[in-house]
């Protein structure tokens, strides 16, 4: 298994590892299903359901066809068969040329202090947040990575800032509600719109 095959790999395993994914896959295995009927049928809001069928269909779990002018997902059993494959090469020996090694060049770009990028190399695999760090001071440094990805003067939805973090890592609601917590973002009364904070107002850095 090649470092291209490993990262697939763990995607797949990181969008089937929900029981709510796990149960939607079941319930399209026998019928489509539209976004608002597995809400229904999960007593889940749309909006998340929205999130997970988006996590299981980049990852080709899902078939995407439109009846008139429904969006309706089926089950796709390939991805099980090529988990099943990585799965059978788990024993083998790994050797040197299959180690994966992250490129770290978008780090070395960014303009921050070496202990900064010293603490986003620890964290990050190829642009994807793999870990938390426990010390504040170094998710100070996650969360200000993470601000970058937003622009100043926007104002964004809830499902839009949940969008952007998804591409670093799927725990969306963790790293959404500190970028608020630490003074990256702030937020209209109830969760309405999002926007990145002014420079200007102090952050709650440690």
């Amino acid at each position: 298994m090649d470092s291209k095959e490993q990262l697939y790999f763990i995607s797949m395993i990181r969008a089937i590892g929900d029981e709510n994914r796990l149960a939607m896959l079941r319930i399209m295995a026998q019928k489509a299903k539209t976004i608002p009927q597995m809400a229904q049928e999960l007593d889940l809001p749309e909006a998340v359901v929205g999130q997970h069928v988006t996590q299981l269909h980049a990852n080709g779990f899902l078939r995407l066809q439109m009846l008139d002018n429904q969006r309706l997902y089926s089950f796709q059993s390939q991805p099980i068969k090529t988990l099943q494959a990585y799965i059978g090469k788990l024993g083998e020996p790994l050797t040197q040329s299959e180690k994966p090694v992250s490129d770290n060049a978008w780090i070395e770009a960014l303009d921050c202090s070496a202990d900064d990028k010293k603490i986003l190399i620890a964290y990050t695999f190829n642009g994807k947040l793999i870990d938390f760090p426990v010390k504040d001071k170094q998710w100070f440094v996650i969360l200000r990575w993470l601000a970058s990805k937003f622009e100043v003067g926007v104002r964004y939805s809830e499902k839009q800032v949940n969008a952007i973090i998804t591409e670093i890592n799927a725990d969306y609601a963790t790293l959404r509600r500190s970028l608020v917590e630490f003074g990256f973002m702030s937020r209209e009364r109830g969760g309405g719109e999002y926007w990145l904070t002014p420079k200007d107002e102090p952050h709650l850095e440690s």
